[in-house]
C-alpha cells in the first residue's frame, strides 16, 4: 500500500521540487503541494494524506496552530535553520525533523518511516478518486465534456457525473473556480507539466537510423513515445486514448491514416522522400528532425512566449478570474466597462493560446503568472 503524501511549502521552487522528487518513488504518492497552510488543511479533506512533508520558513508558529486540523496524519517538517526552543517543541509534539543540511534521501526515508494512523476509509469516502483527477485535468485544459469523454473512453454523461461529484466535493460552484483551487491544492501538478498538454508521439516507420534519430529527438523534448513501427492494430487505440496524439512520419507505412479519425496532429519528417507525396490527408506539418519538438508541441512555444508578452491590464484581468470574479465584478473593481473587460480578455485568452476562463488560469498558474 502505497504511502500518500502532500508537499507543503510557500516557495513555488522548492515545493515543486519536493513534489518532482517525491513523484515516482516506489511505495510513495503525491496527493498535492501547498503554498499556504490553509489549502493544506483542505487538501487533506478531498484526497488521501497520510503524510505531510512541510518546509518551515517563517511560519513555524502558523504551524504549530495548524496540528490540530492536521491530526492523524504524519508530519515531517524540512527546514534550513530553526531555533532550538523550537525544535524542542516540535519534537514533543511528535513531528519529525529533517534540516535541508541531511538532503534529499533523509527526506525520502524519514516520510517513509513517518508514523501515521491508518483512517478507516467510509464506503464513500470524500475524496477525489483518480478518474475524477483525469476529468479535473482535462477541464482545466478546455477540453469539453465530448472530448473529454471521447479521450477517456467513457460516455459524455459519465463525464457530467464526474464533474457534479468533483464540484460537491470541493465544494465549489463554477468550473473557474474548481480549476484555481486544483492548481493552488497541487491537483494539475504533474513532475512539471500538465499531462493533458503533453502530447504522447506515435511513431510510424521501419527500423534504421533515422527513425532512431527521431525517438532520440522526442526523449529530448521530454515527450513520452510509442514507437509503431510499420504496422498498427486498432487494440493499440485505446492505449492512446487518454492523450492528446502525434503521429510521426519516417517512411510510407500507410497504417498511420486512422490517426486523423482519433484526432492525433500529423507531423512528417522531410529526412524521407515520403513527406513530398503525401496527399490525403494533408498532414499538420513537415519539418526536419531539428524542428521536431516545435511542430509535435506547437503550442507550448506559443504559451511560453506569452509571458513576457502580457500588458499589465490583461495580467490585472487574469488575476481577476483568478479571485473568481466575474465579468461585470472585475469591471466594477478596475473602473472600466464591461465591454473592456470582454475585449482584453479576448485578447488574453488569444496570447494564452486558450479558449475559455478556466483553461487561461491552468495556463497561467504553469507559466508562474500567478502564485
Amino acid at each position: 500500500m502505497a504511502i500518500h503524501v502532500a508537499a507543503h511549502s510557500a516557495n513555488r521552487l522548492l515545493r515543486e521540487a519536493l513534489a518532482t522528487a517525491l513523484t515516482g518513488q516506489p511505495g510513495l504518492s503525491l496527493s498535492g503541494l501547498t503554498q499556504y497552510l490553509s489549502d493544506l488543511e483542505r487538501l487533506c479533506r478531498i484526497r488521501d494524506v497520510d503524510v505531510a512533508v512541510i518546509d518551515v520558513a517563517d511560519d513555524f508558529e502558523e504551524v504549530m496552530a495548524k496540528l490540530p486540523g492536521l491530526r492523524g496524519r504524519g508530519l515531517v517538517l524540512t527546514y534550513a535553520s530553526m531555533d532550538v526552543r523550537d525544535v524542542v517543541r516540535a519534537v514533543g509534539a511528535g513531528l519529525t525533523l529533517v534540516p535541508y543540511s541531511r538532503g534529499l534521501a533523509a527526506l525520502l526515508e524519514a516520510v517513509r518511516r513517518c508514523p501515521f494512523e491508518p483512517r478507516a476509509r467510509p464506503a464513500h469516502p470524500p475524496v477525489l478518486t483518480r478518474r475524477d483527477l483525469d476529468v479535473l485535468a482535462l477541464a482545466a485544459s478546455g477540453h469539453s465534456v465530448q472530448e473529454a469523454a471521447r479521450m477517456l473512453g467513457i460516455a459524455p454523461a459519465t463525464v457530467e457525473n464526474h464533474m457534479r461529484r468533483i464540484f460537491a466535493k470541493t465544494e465549489v460552484h463554477s468550473r473557474v473556480n474548481l480549476v484555481s483551487l486544483a492548481a493552488r491544492l497541487g491537483l494539475l501538478f504533474r513532475s512539471g507539466a500538465r499531462p493533458a498538454t503533453v502530447p504522447l508521439a506515435v511513431v510510424f516507420g521501419g527500423p534504421g537510423s533515422c527513425r532512431d534519430a527521431v525517438v532520440e529527438n522526442l526523449i529530448r523534448q521530454h515527450l513520452p513515445v510509442f514507437v509503431a513501427g510499420d504496422r498498427w492494430t486498432h487494440e493499440d487505440d485505446t492505449l492512446m486514448l487518454r492523450r492528446p496524439l502525434v503521429a510521426v512520419i519516417i517512411d510510407e507505412s500507410g497504417a498511420w491514416h486512422h490517426m486523423h479519425a482519433l484526432g492525433a496532429r500529423v507531423v512528417v519528417v522531410t529526412e524521407t522522400a515520403f513527406g513530398q507525396v503525401i496527399t490525403s490527408p494533408a498532414p499538420d506539418a513537415v519539418v526536419p528532425i531539428s524542428e521536431l519538438g516545435r511542430a509535435v508541441q506547437p503550442e507550448m512555444s506559443r504559451r511560453a512566449a506569452a509571458r513576457s508578452a502580457l500588458t499589465d491590464r490583461e495580467l490585472q484581468i487574469l488575476r481577476s478570474i483568478a479571485t473568481g470574479h466575474s465579468v461585470r465584478q472585475t469591471a466594477q473593481a478596475l473602473a472600466i466597462t464591461t465591454k473592456t473587460v470582454e475585449n482584453i480578455q479576448s485578447r488574453l485568452f488569444s496570447k494564452l493560446d486558450v479558449r475559455n476562463r478556466a483553461e487561461a488560469l491552468a495556463v497561467g498558474y504553469e507559466l508562474g503568472l500567478l502564485s
